[in-house]
């Protein structure tokens, strides 16, 4: 065979390899268009659904801080475990779960017995495909609950230029207990404290003194005042803590008496949308709040002194917590007050009592 055979050959050799890849290359691309376009068109993410059943079984009695979450065998993602009270039956958890699924717009794809009866298992996706499972389970050890407490811990930031009060704000701050941070802004770690605290999930507020005497905090209002050197202060506050979304007071009968300093607070709490955490039960500052819509919670007992006093404020306000179905314990960021609200909250599952955030409450 001649070389001018040969090149021609191998030339014709090298245009169907050149047109083999670019078909090939073409149908690749397409595939992952195609793929793209699949993906974009998967169901959204199933948080906002779980979000919805946790609102529904917590609203049963159920108590949902004790959702396990574990691999499923069955598909990619996490399947939920859950116990179960005995007084309650499961398939109350499978009408009630099925009528937010439909409502949501997802599919039940399957709901049965597991276990000799013991368990139900629901299945929960769209288009035939798999998204969430749930395993309830009776358990002789699960508690019905029965009320539901939320604690705010004041004086953060305070000690300005000593470290003190940052190291026990991360002992809160890393804790599972649901606190909400209630921070002195303008001091030293007041921001810091605040990031860390958002970073862990939890709620942080402005502490605002009303008429405190001596300068525990750069910013305070007093009732001596006027309107201008109010919302000074008040603009100094959210300034020096923007990332927070209330605020609340302690002291200050006198100042949350008078109807004009009470009306310019609201507004200032309205215009920042911020909720009003009321440490002090100040019935008229409330009610003028409450009547232009500003969100509000209020202080049913304060937990302070040495950790058996403590101990003891926290056996009320559990007892008036099964009286009232919520309350709200107030405290001083502290160590003993870390240590005794810490070893009391270990074991109120079992009493029927869940700890919550105080957003939880607003009205």
């Amino acid at each position: 065979m001649s070389s001018k055979n040969i090149f021609f050959i191998f030339l014709i050799f090298l245009l169907i390899i050149s047109g083999i890849s670019y078909f090939h290359y073409n149908y690749l691309e397409e595939s992952l268009e195609q793929k793209s376009i699949d993906l974009a068109e998967e169901p959204q993410d199933v948080s906002q659904l779980k979000e919805e059943f946790k609102k529904e079984l917590d609203k049963m009695g159920i108590n949902i801080d004790g959702i396990r979450e574990i691999n499923d065998s069955e598909g990619k993602g996490k399947a939920w475990t859950l116990e179960i009270p005995k007084d309650i039956l499961l398939i109350r958890c499978n009408h009630a779960l099925t009528k937010i699924t439909n409502s949501a717009n997802w599919e039940v794809l399957s709901c049965f017995e597991a276990d000799k009866g013991k368990e139900l298992v629901f299945r929960v996706g769209k288009n035939d495909s798999l998204h969430l499972k749930i395993i309830f389970k009776n358990s002789e050890n699960a508690v019905r609950i029965v009320g539901k407490i939320a604690l705010v811990i004041d004086n953060f930031g305070t000690l300005s230029g000593k470290k003190d009060n940052k190291k026990v704000a991360e002992k809160f701050i890393k804790s599972k207990i649901p606190f909400t941070l209630a921070l002195f802004p303008g001091e030293e770690f007041s921001r810091e404290i605040a990031i860390e605290g958002i970073k862990k999930n939890k709620d942080v507020i402005i502490s605002l003194p009303f008429e405190e005497t001596g300068k525990i905090t750069q910013i305070q209002v007093r009732d001596e005042m006027n309107e201008e050197e109010l919302l000074q202060q008040l603009t100094f506050a959210i300034r020096g803590l923007p990332i927070a979304k209330g605020l609340c007071n302690f002291k200050g009968e006198k100042f949350a008496s008078d109807k004009d300093k009470i009306e310019v607070l609201t507004k200032f709490l309205i215009e920042n949308e911020l909720y009003f955490v009321d440490g002090f039960v100040t019935d008229k500052a409330c009610k003028i709040m409450k009547k232009e819509d500003v969100k509000i919670v209020r202080k049913d007992v304060f937990l302070g002194g040495n950790a058996n006093e403590i101990e003891k404020q926290f056996d009320f306000l559990i007892a008036l917590t099964r009286q009232k179905g919520k309350t709200i314990g107030f405290a001083h960021a502290s160590q003993t007050t870390f240590d005794a609200i810490s070893s009391r909250v270990s074991k109120l599952a079992k009493e029927g009592i869940r700890i919550v955030k105080v957003t939880e409450f607003l009205e």
